[in-house]
C-alpha cells in the first residue's frame, strides 16, 4: 500500500509539474503574440460619411469610438480559440447580444495580426458600403498616421516631421478621450470618434450657458 501510494503521488507530482509548464508556455505564447504590433502598411481612405479604410477591395469603418471590432461575415473562422457573450450598444443606442471571438490568426487584406478579438455578425448587418468596423481592440495595436489631404492612413508609422495637428488623448474603457478648450471654457473627456460623421458635444447646463454667453 505504501509503495502504491508513493507511485500515485509521484505520478500526480510529475503531472502537476507538466501541467504548470504547459500552462506557462501557453500563457507566454499568448502574451508574446498578442503584443506583436500590426505590420507596417499604407492604404487609402474613403471619408464620404465617416473615416473608412480600404483593405484589398473592401472598406471598413476605422472607428475609434468602438471598443470592439465587428466583421460582417456568415462564416465563423475555424481558428477561433474561444468566444464569450457580450452585450453591445450601437450609435443609435440599439442593444443586441453577440459573441466576441478570440482568433489565433486575424487577416483583413493587408492588415494581419495574431490573437485578435472581434465580433462576427451576419452580412445582414452590413454598414452601408462597409464590411465591418475596426475598433480600438485592433487600432491600439499600431501607431497610426492619418493624412486627410492625401487620403492615406499608415499603420505602425513614425510621426512625420511636419504635421498639421496632433491630438493628445486619455484612454478609458479602451476608448479615446481628449480635453477641449473653447475661449475661456475647458471641457474634459470629449470622445474621439472617427466613425461618426459630425461633432456633438453633450455639455453640462452651466457649460452650455457659458458657451452661449461666450458666442454672444
Amino acid at each position: 500500500m505504501k509503495i502504491g501510494s508513493y507511485k500515485y503521488c509521484r505520478v500526480f507530482y510529475y503531472g502537476l509539474i507538466a501541467g504548470i509548464a504547459i500552462g506557462i508556455f501557453i500563457i507566454s505564447y499568448f502574451l508574446i503574440c498578442y503584443n506583436i504590433p500590426i505590420a507596417h502598411f499604407s492604404t487609402s481612405l474613403n471619408d464620404e460619411d465617416c473615416l473608412q479604410i480600404q483593405l484589398s477591395s473592401k472598406y471598413y469603418v476605422f472607428d475609434t469610438g468602438a471598443n470592439v471590432t465587428v466583421i460582417c461575415s456568415d462564416t465563423i473562422p475555424g481558428n477561433s480559440v474561444f468566444s464569450i457573450s457580450k452585450d453591445v450598444t450601437d450609435i443609435h443606442v440599439n442593444k443586441f447580444h453577440g459573441r466576441v471571438y478570440l482568433l489565433n490568426h486575424f487577416k483583413l487584406g493587408e492588415l494581419e495580426t495574431r490573437f485578435q478579438t472581434c465580433m462576427i455578425n451576419s452580412e445582414d448587418f452590413l454598414f452601408g458600403n462597409a464590411c465591418g468596423i475596426l475598433g480600438t481592440d485592433i487600432i491600439n495595436r499600431a501607431n497610426w498616421c492619418i493624412d486627410f489631404k492625401e487620403k492615406k492612413i499608415i499603420a505602425d508609422s513614425t510621426v512625420p516631421e511636419h504635421y498639421d495637428f496632433m491630438l493628445e488623448y486619455n484612454v478609458k474603457n479602451n476608448l479615446y478621450y481628449a480635453d477641449l478648450e473653447i475661449g475661456n471654457l475647458s471641457v474634459k473627456d470629449i470622445l474621439i470618434d472617427t466613425g461618426y460623421s459630425r461633432s456633438d458635444f453633450v455639455l453640462e447646463e452651466k457649460l452650455r450657458q457659458s458657451l452661449k454667453d461666450l458666442l454672444l
